[in-house]
């Protein structure tokens, strides 16, 4: 053995082996999620292509990604980076979070998460998330948060949405046989917010609105099964409400629009409230009739 041959195994014996800290390893598999989906053929935007890739991701997630999930790694994770694109990858990315929050809740079923935007924009942030038992998000922006949350059978027991900016919050959630039990948003703004949830035979039990700001639209099959269906919305005056055409119009729905702080409700409240009753009204008559109510509410709302 030559000398050199020494020195060779006193520096392997030296060597310190490297190792990943936790957000390391979260951010190594977030690369890998995002580059082994990117070039797939998908269709962007459609819950069942949606569902496809995000089963993939979780189970991928689940395979290489041997962690015991916290609420503290979770807030690390989003607090180490942002999502400002609104292309492929920022979609994946935000689905990669959802899988986190879907792992974490199959490791902690009982374990409340509350996760903290610290006013970061996160778009997509939680997308397509399957199943949520006890939710805290609070102080972020961006667009299409919490979008897709609970479809494709999927379910959302107790989630409360605070102080979130942007378009498209809760968009498609619980769709497509979702169920939703309670969700509550509070000051919360932007455009088509809520947009299609509950729609295509996903159902919702109870929804409070406080302070919400921007044009609201909703797709709502209320669940006939309980006898808690309601919808709260606590200033309908300055928030705008929209029932999507796509909702069907002929299964029962109880609809309050609530507002607990005056004493006496507005006049388009209670305007609201008479059509709505008669939409309900005529809808059991002939679906037909129940349209031509629903087209005044949409002018008495959105009239200049």
């Amino acid at each position: 053995m030559s000398m050199f041959d020494q020195f060779k195994d006193i520096e392997a014996r030296d060597e310190i082996p490297i190792v990943e800290s936790t957000i390391e390893k979260l951010l190594a598999l977030e690369t890998k999620v995002i580059n082994a989906h990117l070039e797939n053929r998908w269709v962007d935007d459609q819950t069942r292509e949606l569902e496809r890739i995000y089963t993939k991701i979780i189970t991928q997630v689940r395979e290489e990604l041997p962690l015991q999930l916290t609420e503290e790694i979770l807030q690390e994770y989003i607090d180490c980076r942002e999502n400002r694109e609104t292309d492929r990858a920022a979609k994946i990315r935000g689905m990669y979070s959802a899988a986190l929050v879907d792992m974490f809740q199959e490791q902690n079923p009982d374990t409340p998460l509350t996760i903290d935007g610290n006013g970061r924009r996160w778009n997509y942030l939680f997308y397509h998330v399957k199943k949520v038992k006890y939710l805290n998000l609070t102080n972020v922006r961006g667009e299409y948060i919490l979008a897709f949350a609970g479809t494709e059978r999927g379910s959302i027991e107790d989630v409360i949405v605070q102080n979130i900016e942007g378009d498209n919050l809760f968009t498609n959630a619980a769709t497509f046989y979702g169920k939703m039990k309670k969700v509550t948003f509070q000051n919360c703004s932007g455009e088509e917010l809520f947009f299609n949830m509950g729609a295509h035979d996903g159902t919702v039990n109870t929804i409070f609105l406080d302070n919400i700001k921007g044009r609201i639209a909703l797709g709502i099959t209320f669940d006939e099964k309980e006898d808690t269906e309601k919808l709260y919305l606590k200033n309908p005056d300055k928030s705008p409400l929209a029932f999507t055409t796509n909702n069907n119009l002929t299964k029962r729905k109880k609809i309050l629009l609530h507002e607990n702080c005056a004493q006496e409700k507005s006049s388009i409240v209670q305007e609201i409230e008479t059509l709505t009753g008669e939409m309900i009204s005529k809808t059991k008559e002939e679906p037909k009739k129940g349209y031509e109510v629903l087209s005044k509410l949409y002018e008495r709302l959105f009239e200049d």
